[in-house]
């Protein structure tokens, strides 16, 4: 699991560097050397993994592992619902390397922030190991149903706040670094999955195929389809094709083409990792091992 960790971890410090060459980074301007450190949802997704494989280690029992994450999700939403859309480390920042700091300024990453994004997979892991114990006890639609039930008594509240609270950020802050929209997102989430569950008692169809599909190739799905989209310097770039000022009808068709091309790259490879593991698996370590070297030594 670490090192699965980590492999995220360079994923997504590899999206934000902003001339992929150390020697040329290296003499770029600090203002653009700083965005190499930029943290996004992958750095937030693994340094969080990481936290809890460690508090895996440290808590010995099932009991103590749940105190220790419940008790850190409650603080790193508390610190996100008294920062107010602004950095966490206010009076401390400017003492922090540029690196750590990201994890805790928007200033530096605007849209995703260790606090309070990492409730997610902290989130996560209690409902997993709810839902764990339910199934090996027999219980399993009642214990989704329990979950289903703490998700929208969290939704509740949390609407009724942010309604009130949602004029005190400026700009779009809200919807970036508001505890409030958080807890919405992730009831949320947590609502729908628990549809998922009852939708698919009784076999997966085809849509929960492919959204299964997209959930065990959701790394390289995410990756590529960032590429394109974000690629605006790439000749190839999905959204070169299309002129700007499209409207709502133009946009929804472009989500359903590029959801379409990654639905057949997903297939295809996840066909080639089922049947050329091997093959597949030095492919993904010949492309890191040679991304990394073209960094290093262009």
């Amino acid at each position: 699991l670490a090192k699965k960790c980590l492999f995220i971890l360079l994923v997504g410090y590899s999206m934000h560097v902003p001339v992929f060459s150390l020697g040329r980074l290296l003499s770029a301007p600090a203002g653009v050397r700083e965005g190499a450190f930029q943290v996004d949802i992958l750095q937030v997704i693994a340094v969080s993994l990481l936290g809890l494989l460690g508090i895996a280690v440290l808590a010995r029992t099932r009991r103590g592992r749940i105190i220790c994450v419940g008790t850190a999700g409650m603080l790193i939403l508390l610190a996100g619902a008294l920062a107010g859309g602004t950095s966490v480390l206010d009076g401390l920042g400017g003492s922090l390397p540029v690196w750590l700091r990201a994890y805790f300024s928007p200033e530096v990453s605007p849209l995703f922030t260790m606090v309070p994004w990492a409730v997610h997979l902290l989130a996560g892991f209690l409902a997993g190991d709810l839902y764990v114990r339910g199934m090996t006890a027999g219980e399993e639609g009642r214990t989704v149903g329990r979950i289903a039930l703490s998700a929208a008594a969290a939704l509740v509240p949390a609407t009724a706040i942010s309604m009130v609270t949602i004029r005190e950020y400026a700009g779009d802050a809200f919807w970036y670094w508001s505890a409030e929209y958080v807890v919405i997102r992730l009831a949320s989430v947590v609502l729908g999955m628990c549809a998922l569950w009852y939708l698919t008692r009784g076999g997966a169809g085809p849509i929960m195929s492919a959204a299964g599909l997209f959930g065990r190739e959701s790394l390289p799905v995410y990756y590529l389809h960032l590429l394109i989209v974000y690629g605006k310097d790439f000749d190839w770039s999905f959204v070169r094709i299309f002129p700007d000022g499209m409207g709502y009808p133009g946009c929804f068709g472009l989500a359903a083409a590029l959801t379409g091309a990654m639905y057949l790259f997903a297939r295809g490879w996840g066909s080639a990792k089922k049947n050329y593991p091997r093959a597949s698996a030095l492919a993904v370590r010949g492309l890191v091992a040679g991304s990394v070297l073209t960094f290093l030594l262009s």
